[in-house]
């Protein structure tokens, strides 16, 4: 597989293959979507010397699960939020200790060659219970077990587990490395880079797409119309997204980055002035914090974060 960056940790790795120096385990850190899972995977391909790794038994793959919420569920965080929530929406459950016992389990079986690798995928989802569990794996791991910890917030993990990996670090890839994925005659090739902002998988996600695109050119439609919009109208968008807080956040990230090219003057984006730019950008990234870390109304958090504009 031809994977685009991190050229400097992918010799690393190959090195430590050929040399027969694999660490026990290692932590795979940086943004979301830069990488870290699929180089993992490659990883996992050459120590196993296997292409196809959902049949081969010595690999496991340990990562978040999704779960439908239930109607009481639905009604419980209703009441407590302030606002309504849709039935059914998914959510991801954290990592158990339940897991991890069993996939300690799994790595006490002798492989059925050299290694036996597990890739642990968001491993800040990892509960508390299950970090201590793994934490006695790493400390003594199984003849032949590579363990390969993939997250973009390391901070969430215990130090006594960063102190017992080896830690590769991934940063956002070059614009011209991004122009690689692309094809020649692939339209607004501008506009992926600048929306893909150093992440392979994004812009992978978005070629193969369009419609991440298109959601990503109302949005900022919706940022340049709310200058100048009467109140009521900045209230029923208030409203409107507060009936799913993990997409006014993903709105509100893109106003950011917009409003960023604002203050750095880029030709294109300068809409406002840099001023009022630099304003909002603190307003928008106070109303996140808000959003994410309380239980705050959202629709009230909104409606006063569109004042603003």
């Amino acid at each position: 597989m031809n994977i685009i960056g991190h050229q400097k940790i992918q010799n690393q790795l190959d090195k430590a293959v050929g040399k027969d120096n694999v660490f026990h385990a290692y932590l795979f850190v940086g943004p979301e979507s830069v990488g870290k899972f699929t180089l993992a995977r490659e990883f996992s391909r050459k120590l196993l010397e296997n292409d196809n790794l959902e049949l081969c038994p010595d690999y496991i793959l340990v990562e978040p699960e999704s779960a439908c919420l239930t109607a009481r569920f639905v009604e419980t965080v209703a009441k407590r939020s302030g606002r309504e929530e849709e039935k059914g929406k998914k959510r991801i459950k954290d990592i158990s200790v339940e897991k991890l016992r069993d996939i300690q389990h799994r790595l006490n079986i002798s492989p059925t060659g050299k290694f036996k690798v597990a890739i642990i995928n968001d491993a800040d989802r990892l509960t508390i219970a299950a970090q201590n569990s793994l934490l006695k794996i790493l400390e003594e791991p199984p003849a032949g077990v590579i363990i390969i910890l993939v997250t973009h917030d390391k901070d969430k993990l215990l130090t006594t587990i960063l102190s017992r990996c080896q830690i590769k670090k991934f940063g956002l890839l070059s614009n011209r490395e991004l122009e690689q994925m692309i094809a020649d005659d692939f339209s607004d090739k501008e506009k992926l880079i600048f929306w893909a902002n150093g992440r392979p998988g994004l812009l992978r996600k978005m070629i193969d797409d369009p419609q991440e695109v298109e959601f990503r050119n109302e949005s900022i439609k919706l940022l340049q119309n709310l200058i100048d919009q009467p109140t009521h109208q900045k209230f029923e968008l208030a409203e409107q997204l507060s009936k799913d807080a993990s997409m006014a956040e993903k709105h509100m990230n893109l106003w950011i980055m917009y409003l960023r090219q604002c203050l750095l003057g880029t030709k294109g984006y300068q809409f406002i002035s840099q001023g009022r730019a630099l304003l909002l950008v603190a307003k928008i990234a106070g109303a996140l914090k808000i959003l994410r870390e309380t239980n705050a109304n959202a629709r009230l958090v909104l409606e006063n974060l569109f004042l603003s504009f």
